[in-house]
Protein backbone atom coordinates (compact mmCIF):
# COMPACT_ATOMS: atom_id res chain seq x y z
CA UNK A 1 0.00 0.00 0.00
CA UNK A 2 1.49 3.37 -0.99
CA UNK A 3 1.25 6.54 1.10
CA UNK A 4 -1.76 7.96 -0.81
CA UNK A 5 -3.67 4.70 -0.26
CA UNK A 6 -2.74 4.78 3.43
CA UNK A 7 -4.02 8.35 3.77
CA UNK A 8 -7.25 7.44 1.97
CA UNK A 9 -7.76 4.47 4.28
CA UNK A 10 -7.88 6.77 7.33
CA UNK A 11 -11.11 8.56 6.43
CA UNK A 12 -14.68 7.77 5.60
CA UNK A 13 -14.93 8.14 1.83
CA UNK A 14 -17.42 11.03 1.96
CA UNK A 15 -15.38 12.99 4.50
CA UNK A 16 -12.14 12.54 2.56
CA UNK A 17 -13.20 13.22 -1.02
CA UNK A 18 -13.49 16.80 -2.13
CA UNK A 19 -10.97 18.03 0.41
CA UNK A 20 -8.25 20.38 -0.77
CA UNK A 21 -5.46 17.81 -1.15
CA UNK A 22 -4.93 16.83 2.50
CA UNK A 23 -5.62 20.16 4.20
CA UNK A 24 -8.30 20.26 6.86
CA UNK A 25 -9.55 23.45 8.43
CA UNK A 26 -8.18 24.41 11.79
CA UNK A 27 -7.63 27.63 13.63
CA UNK A 28 -3.90 28.14 13.58
CA UNK A 29 -3.09 31.33 15.44
CA UNK A 30 0.49 32.37 15.95
CA UNK A 31 0.42 33.15 19.64
CA UNK A 32 3.45 35.21 20.60
CA UNK A 33 6.84 36.41 19.33
CA UNK A 34 8.59 33.16 20.30
CA UNK A 35 6.03 31.05 18.46
CA UNK A 36 6.35 33.28 15.37
CA UNK A 37 10.16 33.02 15.55
CA UNK A 38 10.09 29.22 15.91
CA UNK A 39 7.66 28.90 13.01
CA UNK A 40 9.86 31.08 10.80
CA UNK A 41 12.94 28.96 11.59
CA UNK A 42 10.97 25.73 10.98
CA UNK A 43 9.87 26.90 7.55
CA UNK A 44 13.08 28.54 6.35
CA UNK A 45 15.64 26.25 8.01
CA UNK A 46 13.97 22.93 8.96
CA UNK A 47 17.24 21.04 9.52
CA UNK A 48 18.61 23.83 11.71
CA UNK A 49 15.39 23.77 13.75
CA UNK A 50 15.66 20.02 14.38
CA UNK A 51 19.32 20.44 15.39
CA UNK A 52 18.51 23.33 17.75
CA UNK A 53 15.73 21.36 19.43
CA UNK A 54 18.11 18.44 20.02
CA UNK A 55 20.61 20.81 21.66
CA UNK A 56 18.26 23.14 23.58
CA UNK A 57 15.55 20.72 24.69
CA UNK A 58 16.60 17.11 24.26
CA UNK A 59 13.96 14.46 24.82
CA UNK A 60 15.14 11.48 26.80
CA UNK A 61 12.98 8.43 26.41
CA UNK A 62 13.21 4.78 27.31
CA UNK A 63 12.35 3.60 23.83
CA UNK A 64 13.77 5.49 20.88
CA UNK A 65 11.45 6.17 17.93
CA UNK A 66 13.61 4.00 15.66
CA UNK A 67 13.38 1.09 18.10
CA UNK A 68 9.61 1.56 18.49
CA UNK A 69 9.08 1.78 14.72
CA UNK A 70 11.24 -1.28 14.01
CA UNK A 71 8.37 -3.54 15.13
CA UNK A 72 6.17 -2.29 12.26
CA UNK A 73 6.21 -3.00 8.53
CA UNK A 74 6.63 0.38 6.87
CA UNK A 75 5.18 -0.87 3.58
CA UNK A 76 1.87 -2.21 4.93
CA UNK A 77 1.26 -0.69 8.38
CA UNK A 78 -0.38 2.72 8.67
CA UNK A 79 1.77 4.85 10.99
CA UNK A 80 0.84 8.41 11.88
CA UNK A 81 3.37 10.96 13.13
CA UNK A 82 1.22 13.47 15.04
CA UNK A 83 2.80 16.90 15.47
CA UNK A 84 5.42 16.02 12.89
CA UNK A 85 6.61 19.56 12.27
CA UNK A 86 9.51 19.48 9.83
CA UNK A 87 10.73 16.03 10.85
CA UNK A 88 10.13 12.85 8.85
CA UNK A 89 11.07 9.44 10.33
CA UNK A 90 10.43 7.43 7.18
CA UNK A 91 8.96 8.16 3.74
CA UNK A 92 6.09 5.71 4.37
CA UNK A 93 4.96 7.33 7.64
CA UNK A 94 2.06 9.78 7.36
CA UNK A 95 3.07 13.13 8.86
CA UNK A 96 0.32 15.25 10.39
CA UNK A 97 0.73 18.74 11.78
CA UNK A 98 -1.44 21.77 12.43
CA UNK A 99 0.89 23.78 10.19
CA UNK A 100 1.85 23.18 6.56
CA UNK A 101 5.51 22.24 6.24
CA UNK A 102 7.12 20.53 3.26
CA UNK A 103 7.27 17.17 5.05
CA UNK A 104 3.63 17.26 6.28
CA UNK A 105 1.12 15.04 4.45
CA UNK A 106 -2.04 16.07 6.33
CA UNK A 107 -2.50 19.58 7.71
CA UNK A 108 -5.09 19.76 10.46
CA UNK A 109 -5.98 19.38 14.10
CA UNK A 110 -5.97 15.71 15.12
CA UNK A 111 -8.89 16.32 17.46
CA UNK A 112 -11.15 17.46 14.59
CA UNK A 113 -10.28 14.90 11.90
CA UNK A 114 -13.05 12.43 11.07
CA UNK A 115 -10.96 9.26 11.00
CA UNK A 116 -12.16 5.67 10.87
CA UNK A 117 -11.81 3.59 14.02
CA UNK A 118 -8.83 1.21 14.02
CA UNK A 119 -7.44 2.75 10.82
CA UNK A 120 -3.98 3.41 12.32
CA UNK A 121 -1.52 0.73 13.39
CA UNK A 122 0.80 3.07 15.33
CA UNK A 123 1.06 6.70 16.39
CA UNK A 124 4.34 8.51 16.96
CA UNK A 125 4.56 11.81 18.84
CA UNK A 126 7.77 13.34 20.09
CA UNK A 127 7.17 16.55 22.02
Amino acid sequence: MNKEEKISSLFLSDSYEGRNKHTYSSDNPTRDWLDRFKNKIKIQFPNLYVWLIKIVSPVYDVCSPKKFLSQYDMKSDVILNVGAGTFCYHKEIINLDIRKYDSVDIVGDITTLDMLENSVDAIVNIA
